[in-house]
Protein backbone atom coordinates (compact mmCIF):
# COMPACT_ATOMS: atom_id res chain seq x y z
CA UNK A 1 0.00 0.00 0.00
CA UNK A 2 3.12 2.51 0.55
CA UNK A 3 4.33 2.01 -2.60
CA UNK A 4 0.76 2.51 -4.07
CA UNK A 5 0.21 5.46 -2.44
CA UNK A 6 3.60 6.94 -3.92
CA UNK A 7 2.89 5.59 -7.05
CA UNK A 8 -0.45 7.60 -7.05
CA UNK A 9 1.27 10.76 -5.54
CA UNK A 10 4.22 10.86 -8.36
CA UNK A 11 1.18 9.94 -11.11
CA UNK A 12 -1.08 12.83 -9.62
CA UNK A 13 2.68 15.53 -10.09
CA UNK A 14 3.00 14.06 -13.79
CA UNK A 15 -0.51 15.31 -14.78
CA UNK A 16 -0.84 18.51 -13.33
CA UNK A 17 3.27 19.56 -14.36
CA UNK A 18 4.27 20.59 -17.26
CA UNK A 19 7.39 20.97 -18.83
CA UNK A 20 10.76 20.15 -17.27
CA UNK A 21 8.75 19.43 -13.73
CA UNK A 22 6.71 16.75 -15.23
CA UNK A 23 9.43 15.45 -17.09
CA UNK A 24 11.78 15.46 -13.80
CA UNK A 25 8.96 13.84 -12.25
CA UNK A 26 8.60 11.00 -14.68
CA UNK A 27 11.70 9.95 -14.69
CA UNK A 28 12.31 10.40 -11.33
CA UNK A 29 9.73 7.97 -10.45
CA UNK A 30 10.21 5.29 -12.76
CA UNK A 31 14.47 5.51 -11.49
CA UNK A 32 12.89 4.76 -8.18
CA UNK A 33 10.15 2.80 -7.85
CA UNK A 34 10.38 -0.64 -9.64
CA UNK A 35 8.29 -1.54 -12.55
CA UNK A 36 7.88 -4.97 -10.77
CA UNK A 37 4.74 -3.07 -8.73
CA UNK A 38 1.32 -3.80 -9.81
CA UNK A 39 -1.02 -0.99 -9.30
CA UNK A 40 -3.86 -3.68 -10.84
CA UNK A 41 -3.90 -6.63 -11.44
CA UNK A 42 -6.75 -6.95 -14.11
CA UNK A 43 -6.48 -5.57 -16.35
CA UNK A 44 -2.79 -5.51 -15.50
CA UNK A 45 -1.08 -2.16 -15.12
CA UNK A 46 2.67 -1.65 -13.71
CA UNK A 47 3.53 1.49 -12.18
CA UNK A 48 5.40 2.91 -15.23
CA UNK A 49 2.55 2.06 -17.42
CA UNK A 50 0.79 4.25 -15.12
CA UNK A 51 3.19 6.97 -15.40
CA UNK A 52 3.45 6.87 -19.09
CA UNK A 53 -0.76 7.30 -18.87
CA UNK A 54 -0.37 9.96 -16.60
CA UNK A 55 2.47 12.01 -18.82
CA UNK A 56 -0.28 10.96 -21.41
CA UNK A 57 -3.27 12.52 -19.58
CA UNK A 58 -1.12 15.78 -18.71
CA UNK A 59 0.29 15.98 -22.81
CA UNK A 60 -3.55 15.85 -24.09
CA UNK A 61 -5.06 17.96 -21.49
CA UNK A 62 -2.67 20.83 -22.17
CA UNK A 63 -3.28 20.07 -26.28
CA UNK A 64 0.80 20.10 -26.54
CA UNK A 65 0.22 17.88 -29.50
CA UNK A 66 -0.95 20.71 -31.49
CA UNK A 67 1.18 22.37 -34.61
CA UNK A 68 3.48 19.28 -34.24
CA UNK A 69 3.99 16.82 -36.77
CA UNK A 70 5.70 13.98 -35.96
CA UNK A 71 8.44 12.59 -38.87
CA UNK A 72 7.49 8.45 -37.82
CA UNK A 73 4.06 8.71 -38.17
CA UNK A 74 3.05 6.41 -41.50
CA UNK A 75 5.58 3.50 -39.79
CA UNK A 76 4.19 3.99 -36.31
CA UNK A 77 0.27 3.91 -37.87
CA UNK A 78 1.80 0.49 -39.40
CA UNK A 79 3.00 -0.86 -36.45
CA UNK A 80 -0.11 -0.16 -34.45
CA UNK A 81 -2.47 -1.99 -37.37
CA UNK A 82 0.14 -5.22 -37.05
CA UNK A 83 -0.37 -5.52 -33.35
CA UNK A 84 -3.75 -5.13 -33.08
CA UNK A 85 -4.08 -7.64 -36.07
CA UNK A 86 -1.92 -10.09 -33.84
CA UNK A 87 -4.03 -9.42 -30.82
CA UNK A 88 -7.17 -10.30 -33.10
CA UNK A 89 -5.82 -13.56 -34.61
CA UNK A 90 -4.70 -14.63 -31.25
CA UNK A 91 -6.93 -17.73 -30.24
CA UNK A 92 -5.28 -18.01 -27.11
CA UNK A 93 -7.08 -14.68 -25.67
CA UNK A 94 -10.49 -13.30 -24.63
CA UNK A 95 -12.09 -10.50 -26.46
CA UNK A 96 -11.48 -8.04 -24.19
CA UNK A 97 -7.20 -9.11 -24.25
CA UNK A 98 -7.10 -9.02 -27.90
CA UNK A 99 -7.61 -5.08 -27.87
CA UNK A 100 -5.74 -4.29 -24.15
CA UNK A 101 -2.54 -6.47 -24.26
CA UNK A 102 -1.34 -5.11 -27.64
CA UNK A 103 -2.50 -1.05 -26.68
CA UNK A 104 -0.58 -2.11 -22.98
CA UNK A 105 2.26 -3.16 -25.23
CA UNK A 106 2.44 -0.46 -27.43
CA UNK A 107 2.23 2.31 -25.00
CA UNK A 108 5.12 1.21 -23.48
CA UNK A 109 7.10 0.55 -26.52
CA UNK A 110 7.17 2.70 -30.03
CA UNK A 111 4.35 4.70 -28.48
CA UNK A 112 6.59 6.25 -26.34
CA UNK A 113 8.56 8.27 -29.16
CA UNK A 114 5.43 10.20 -29.84
CA UNK A 115 4.92 11.05 -26.28
CA UNK A 116 8.13 12.39 -25.78
CA UNK A 117 8.29 13.95 -28.71
CA UNK A 118 4.86 16.13 -27.86
CA UNK A 119 5.47 16.18 -24.12
CA UNK A 120 9.47 17.35 -23.65
CA UNK A 121 9.55 20.69 -25.27
CA UNK A 122 12.60 22.37 -24.47
CA UNK A 123 13.30 19.70 -21.61
CA UNK A 124 16.99 18.35 -20.61
CA UNK A 125 17.81 15.08 -18.66
CA UNK A 126 20.38 17.62 -16.83
CA UNK A 127 18.55 18.92 -14.36
CA UNK A 128 19.10 18.41 -10.51
CA UNK A 129 16.50 16.62 -9.34
CA UNK A 130 17.18 13.43 -12.04
CA UNK A 131 20.92 13.90 -11.43
CA UNK A 132 20.17 13.81 -7.59
CA UNK A 133 17.92 10.76 -8.16
CA UNK A 134 20.54 8.95 -9.89
CA UNK A 135 22.76 9.55 -7.23
CA UNK A 136 20.46 7.94 -4.72
CA UNK A 137 19.99 4.95 -6.98
CA UNK A 138 23.40 4.62 -7.86
CA UNK A 139 24.72 4.39 -4.26
CA UNK A 140 22.02 2.54 -4.01
CA UNK A 141 23.34 0.25 -6.03
CA UNK A 142 26.94 -0.11 -4.44
CA UNK A 143 25.57 -0.32 -0.72
CA UNK A 144 23.46 -3.43 -1.76
CA UNK A 145 27.14 -4.56 -3.47
CA UNK A 146 28.79 -3.98 0.69
CA UNK A 147 26.61 -5.03 2.26
CA UNK A 148 24.87 -7.98 0.05
CA UNK A 149 21.51 -7.22 0.90
CA UNK A 150 18.58 -5.24 -1.02
CA UNK A 151 16.13 -4.72 2.05
CA UNK A 152 13.85 -2.68 -1.18
CA UNK A 153 14.02 -5.31 -3.39
CA UNK A 154 12.81 -8.01 -0.53
CA UNK A 155 9.79 -5.67 0.19
CA UNK A 156 9.01 -5.52 -3.42
CA UNK A 157 8.98 -9.32 -3.77
CA UNK A 158 7.23 -10.40 -0.77
CA UNK A 159 7.51 -13.94 -1.19
CA UNK A 160 8.22 -16.98 1.03
CA UNK A 161 11.29 -17.57 -1.25
CA UNK A 162 13.29 -15.09 0.03
CA UNK A 163 16.31 -16.98 0.00
CA UNK A 164 16.12 -17.99 -3.75
CA UNK A 165 16.43 -14.08 -4.50
CA UNK A 166 19.14 -13.66 -2.14
CA UNK A 167 21.15 -16.62 -3.69
CA UNK A 168 20.25 -14.98 -7.34
CA UNK A 169 21.31 -11.60 -6.65
CA UNK A 170 24.39 -12.60 -3.79
CA UNK A 171 25.71 -16.08 -4.87
CA UNK A 172 28.66 -16.35 -6.88
CA UNK A 173 27.45 -14.36 -9.38
CA UNK A 174 26.79 -10.88 -8.01
CA UNK A 175 23.91 -9.30 -9.68
CA UNK A 176 23.17 -5.58 -8.51
CA UNK A 177 19.66 -4.27 -9.58
CA UNK A 178 19.73 -0.87 -7.14
CA UNK A 179 16.17 -0.15 -7.36
CA UNK A 180 15.26 -1.21 -10.86
CA UNK A 181 13.33 -4.23 -11.92
CA UNK A 182 16.19 -6.60 -12.98
CA UNK A 183 20.02 -6.67 -12.51
CA UNK A 184 20.42 -7.17 -16.60
CA UNK A 185 17.91 -4.39 -17.10
CA UNK A 186 19.57 -2.27 -14.40
CA UNK A 187 23.08 -2.30 -16.56
CA UNK A 188 21.67 -1.02 -19.66
CA UNK A 189 19.46 1.70 -18.37
CA UNK A 190 22.99 3.27 -16.62
CA UNK A 191 24.04 2.97 -20.25
CA UNK A 192 21.79 5.30 -21.20
CA UNK A 193 22.33 7.85 -18.88
CA UNK A 194 25.74 7.12 -19.04
CA UNK A 195 25.47 8.81 -22.65
CA UNK A 196 23.14 11.18 -22.13
CA UNK A 197 25.47 12.69 -19.10
CA UNK A 198 28.32 12.15 -21.63
CA UNK A 199 28.01 15.62 -23.43
CA UNK A 200 27.96 17.34 -19.65
CA UNK A 201 31.25 16.05 -18.69
CA UNK A 202 33.42 19.08 -17.73
CA UNK A 203 31.52 19.38 -14.79
CA UNK A 204 32.62 17.85 -11.54
CA UNK A 205 28.98 16.82 -10.55
CA UNK A 206 28.85 15.04 -13.84
CA UNK A 207 31.89 13.55 -13.63
CA UNK A 208 31.67 11.61 -10.19
CA UNK A 209 28.28 10.96 -11.64
CA UNK A 210 29.76 9.11 -14.84
CA UNK A 211 32.24 7.29 -12.87
CA UNK A 212 28.92 5.95 -10.38
CA UNK A 213 27.20 4.86 -13.94
CA UNK A 214 29.70 3.03 -15.27
CA UNK A 215 31.18 1.44 -11.77
CA UNK A 216 27.20 0.15 -11.52
CA UNK A 217 27.21 -1.29 -15.20
CA UNK A 218 29.92 -3.43 -14.25
CA UNK A 219 28.62 -4.54 -10.91
CA UNK A 220 25.14 -5.39 -12.78
CA UNK A 221 26.79 -8.92 -13.63
CA UNK A 222 25.76 -9.03 -16.92
CA UNK A 223 28.46 -9.27 -19.76
CA UNK A 224 25.19 -8.24 -22.20
CA UNK A 225 25.33 -4.93 -20.22
CA UNK A 226 29.30 -4.63 -20.90
CA UNK A 227 29.08 -5.36 -24.35
CA UNK A 228 26.17 -2.96 -25.32
CA UNK A 229 28.07 -0.11 -23.69
CA UNK A 230 31.10 -0.48 -25.64
CA UNK A 231 29.22 -0.87 -28.73
CA UNK A 232 26.99 2.32 -27.56
CA UNK A 233 30.43 4.21 -26.83
CA UNK A 234 31.39 2.93 -30.55
CA UNK A 235 29.27 4.54 -32.15
CA UNK A 236 28.75 8.18 -29.84
CA UNK A 237 31.75 9.03 -29.20
CA UNK A 238 33.31 9.20 -32.50
CA UNK A 239 30.08 10.91 -33.99
CA UNK A 240 29.61 13.29 -30.85
CA UNK A 241 32.81 14.44 -30.34
CA UNK A 242 35.53 16.13 -32.76
CA UNK A 243 38.36 13.86 -33.17
CA UNK A 244 40.82 15.22 -30.53
CA UNK A 245 37.70 14.79 -28.22
CA UNK A 246 36.77 11.84 -29.09
CA UNK A 247 40.43 10.84 -28.08
CA UNK A 248 40.34 12.46 -24.77
CA UNK A 249 37.01 10.97 -24.15
CA UNK A 250 37.74 7.60 -24.99
CA UNK A 251 41.28 7.46 -23.61
CA UNK A 252 40.07 8.67 -19.56
CA UNK A 253 36.90 5.80 -20.26
CA UNK A 254 40.01 3.76 -21.00
CA UNK A 255 41.94 4.83 -17.89
CA UNK A 256 39.43 4.93 -15.65
CA UNK A 257 38.30 1.00 -16.77
CA UNK A 258 41.54 -0.23 -16.53
CA UNK A 259 42.05 0.97 -12.69
CA UNK A 260 39.07 -0.50 -11.73
CA UNK A 261 39.82 -3.65 -13.82
CA UNK A 262 43.24 -4.05 -12.06
CA UNK A 263 41.94 -3.11 -8.28
CA UNK A 264 38.48 -5.00 -8.31
CA UNK A 265 38.83 -8.99 -8.93
CA UNK A 266 35.26 -10.03 -9.27
CA UNK A 267 34.99 -6.87 -11.87
CA UNK A 268 38.16 -8.58 -13.23
CA UNK A 269 36.65 -11.94 -13.61
CA UNK A 270 33.44 -10.17 -15.78
CA UNK A 271 35.49 -8.71 -18.33
CA UNK A 272 37.54 -11.78 -18.77
CA UNK A 273 34.83 -13.43 -19.20
CA UNK A 274 33.11 -11.04 -21.53
CA UNK A 275 36.15 -11.59 -23.56
CA UNK A 276 36.65 -15.22 -22.95
CA UNK A 277 32.56 -15.33 -24.82
CA UNK A 278 33.67 -13.68 -27.80
CA UNK A 279 36.71 -15.93 -28.21
CA UNK A 280 34.24 -18.79 -27.53
CA UNK A 281 35.72 -20.08 -24.41
CA UNK A 282 32.67 -19.18 -22.24
CA UNK A 283 33.00 -21.38 -19.34
CA UNK A 284 30.43 -19.82 -16.81
CA UNK A 285 27.30 -20.82 -15.68
CA UNK A 286 25.53 -18.10 -17.30
CA UNK A 287 24.06 -18.28 -20.69
CA UNK A 288 25.86 -20.11 -23.67
CA UNK A 289 25.97 -21.05 -27.33
CA UNK A 290 23.90 -24.36 -27.29
CA UNK A 291 21.17 -22.81 -24.67
CA UNK A 292 21.05 -20.63 -27.38
CA UNK A 293 20.27 -23.20 -30.09
CA UNK A 294 18.00 -25.22 -28.08
CA UNK A 295 16.00 -21.82 -27.42
CA UNK A 296 16.16 -20.81 -31.28
CA UNK A 297 15.06 -24.90 -31.89
CA UNK A 298 12.05 -24.26 -29.43
CA UNK A 299 11.33 -21.03 -30.72
CA UNK A 300 10.75 -22.15 -34.23
CA UNK A 301 8.85 -25.19 -33.66
CA UNK A 302 6.47 -23.23 -32.15
CA UNK A 303 6.55 -20.34 -34.65
CA UNK A 304 5.85 -22.84 -37.27
CA UNK A 305 2.59 -23.61 -35.73
CA UNK A 306 1.27 -19.90 -36.34
CA UNK A 307 3.85 -18.37 -38.98
CA UNK A 308 1.69 -15.16 -39.68
CA UNK A 309 0.17 -13.84 -36.51
CA UNK A 310 2.11 -16.03 -33.68
CA UNK A 311 0.22 -17.21 -30.77
CA UNK A 312 -0.48 -13.52 -29.38
CA UNK A 313 0.87 -11.09 -26.76
CA UNK A 314 2.09 -12.72 -23.50
CA UNK A 315 1.50 -16.11 -24.85
CA UNK A 316 5.25 -16.89 -23.35
CA UNK A 317 4.42 -15.60 -20.23
CA UNK A 318 1.36 -16.70 -19.73
CA UNK A 319 1.09 -20.54 -21.47
CA UNK A 320 5.02 -21.26 -21.93
CA UNK A 321 6.43 -20.39 -18.83
CA UNK A 322 4.61 -22.23 -16.66
CA UNK A 323 4.20 -25.31 -18.24
CA UNK A 324 7.84 -25.31 -18.89
CA UNK A 325 8.04 -29.42 -17.85
CA UNK A 326 5.40 -30.46 -20.25
CA UNK A 327 7.38 -28.78 -23.29
CA UNK A 328 10.71 -30.59 -22.12
CA UNK A 329 9.11 -33.34 -22.42
CA UNK A 330 8.54 -32.93 -25.55
CA UNK A 331 12.23 -31.87 -26.05
CA UNK A 332 11.99 -28.36 -26.02
CA UNK A 333 14.51 -26.01 -23.91
CA UNK A 334 13.42 -22.39 -23.47
CA UNK A 335 15.63 -21.71 -20.67
CA UNK A 336 14.84 -18.17 -19.42
CA UNK A 337 13.75 -16.83 -23.44
CA UNK A 338 16.92 -14.87 -23.25
CA UNK A 339 16.05 -13.07 -26.55
CA UNK A 340 13.47 -10.85 -28.11
CA UNK A 341 13.61 -12.26 -30.81
CA UNK A 342 12.42 -15.44 -29.62
CA UNK A 343 9.18 -13.52 -28.30
CA UNK A 344 8.77 -11.93 -31.67
CA UNK A 345 8.95 -15.62 -32.91
CA UNK A 346 6.21 -17.36 -30.84
CA UNK A 347 4.43 -14.72 -30.05
CA UNK A 348 3.68 -12.39 -33.08
CA UNK A 349 5.18 -14.48 -36.47
CA UNK A 350 6.07 -12.32 -39.99
CA UNK A 351 3.79 -9.56 -39.16
CA UNK A 352 5.35 -8.82 -36.07
CA UNK A 353 8.85 -9.16 -37.36
CA UNK A 354 7.83 -7.20 -40.81
CA UNK A 355 6.75 -4.23 -38.16
CA UNK A 356 9.28 -4.31 -35.74
CA UNK A 357 12.08 -4.09 -38.88
CA UNK A 358 9.67 -1.00 -40.11
CA UNK A 359 10.08 0.67 -37.14
CA UNK A 360 13.80 0.07 -36.68
CA UNK A 361 14.55 1.12 -39.88
CA UNK A 362 12.68 4.43 -39.62
CA UNK A 363 14.04 5.25 -36.74
CA UNK A 364 17.57 4.61 -38.55
CA UNK A 365 16.86 6.09 -41.77
CA UNK A 366 15.52 9.32 -39.83
CA UNK A 367 18.95 9.85 -38.26
CA UNK A 368 20.87 8.97 -41.25
CA UNK A 369 19.00 11.85 -43.27
CA UNK A 370 19.20 14.43 -40.42
CA UNK A 371 22.87 13.52 -39.61
CA UNK A 372 24.39 16.24 -41.20
CA UNK A 373 22.89 19.13 -39.94
CA UNK A 374 21.92 17.71 -36.46
CA UNK A 375 25.36 15.35 -35.89
CA UNK A 376 25.38 15.17 -32.16
CA UNK A 377 21.28 14.39 -32.07
CA UNK A 378 21.82 12.00 -34.35
CA UNK A 379 24.85 10.20 -32.93
CA UNK A 380 22.23 9.63 -29.82
CA UNK A 381 19.72 8.44 -31.74
CA UNK A 382 21.95 5.40 -33.39
CA UNK A 383 24.18 4.52 -30.00
CA UNK A 384 20.50 4.07 -28.29
CA UNK A 385 19.02 2.33 -31.57
CA UNK A 386 21.79 0.02 -32.25
CA UNK A 387 22.95 -0.58 -28.46
CA UNK A 388 18.73 -1.56 -27.40
CA UNK A 389 18.40 -3.90 -30.41
CA UNK A 390 21.64 -5.50 -29.71
CA UNK A 391 20.83 -5.66 -25.57
CA UNK A 392 17.01 -7.05 -26.74
CA UNK A 393 18.06 -9.78 -28.96
CA UNK A 394 21.16 -10.82 -26.33
CA UNK A 395 18.85 -10.75 -23.32
CA UNK A 396 15.50 -9.43 -23.67
CA UNK A 397 13.73 -6.22 -23.22
CA UNK A 398 13.40 -6.43 -19.41
CA UNK A 399 11.60 -3.12 -19.31
CA UNK A 400 13.80 -0.81 -20.88
CA UNK A 401 12.11 -0.52 -24.23
CA UNK A 402 10.22 2.70 -22.14
CA UNK A 403 13.50 4.36 -21.43
CA UNK A 404 15.17 3.51 -24.60
CA UNK A 405 12.52 5.29 -26.76
CA UNK A 406 11.94 8.23 -24.28
CA UNK A 407 15.35 9.13 -24.58
CA UNK A 408 15.14 8.74 -28.82
CA UNK A 409 11.91 10.68 -28.84
CA UNK A 410 13.19 13.77 -26.65
CA UNK A 411 16.18 13.88 -28.95
CA UNK A 412 13.89 13.61 -32.07
CA UNK A 413 12.11 16.67 -30.19
CA UNK A 414 14.93 18.69 -30.08
CA UNK A 415 15.63 18.39 -33.89
CA UNK A 416 12.14 19.62 -34.74
CA UNK A 417 13.09 23.05 -31.97
CA UNK A 418 15.88 23.47 -33.55
CA UNK A 419 14.35 22.98 -36.93
CA UNK A 420 11.47 25.28 -36.39
CA UNK A 421 14.11 28.32 -34.72
CA UNK A 422 16.19 28.33 -37.50
CA UNK A 423 12.79 28.47 -40.15
CA UNK A 424 11.77 31.00 -37.89
CA UNK A 425 15.22 33.34 -37.98
CA UNK A 426 14.84 32.78 -42.00
CA UNK A 427 11.11 33.87 -41.86
CA UNK A 428 12.36 37.27 -39.99
CA UNK A 429 15.59 37.93 -42.70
Amino acid sequence: MLFIIISLICGLMIIISDGQKRFNWCICAMLLISQNIILIQKPQLPVHRFFLLCFWLSVIFRKEYKGKKFPLIVPLVIYFIGFYLIGYNAEALEPFSKFWKPTSAIIESYLVLLLAYYGTEKVTVNSKPIINTLYLVMFYGIFTLITKWNPYQDMIHISPDEAWLNDYYFSDRIRITSTWSHPIAYGFICSLFFYAFLPYYKKKKIKILLSLLAFNILICGSRTDLAAFILMGAIYIPMRFKASKAIVVGSVTLIVVSITYLAVPFIQDKIDTLIGTVDGKDQTGGSSTEMREDQLAASLYIFNKSPIFGEGPDYVQEQIMPDQDFYSKEGLNFYGFESYGYIIFIERGIIGIVIELIMFLSIISYALNQRRKYKEECSTILSISFGFVFFSLSTGVLGTFTMAMMFIGITMSRINNTTCIKKRLLEKS
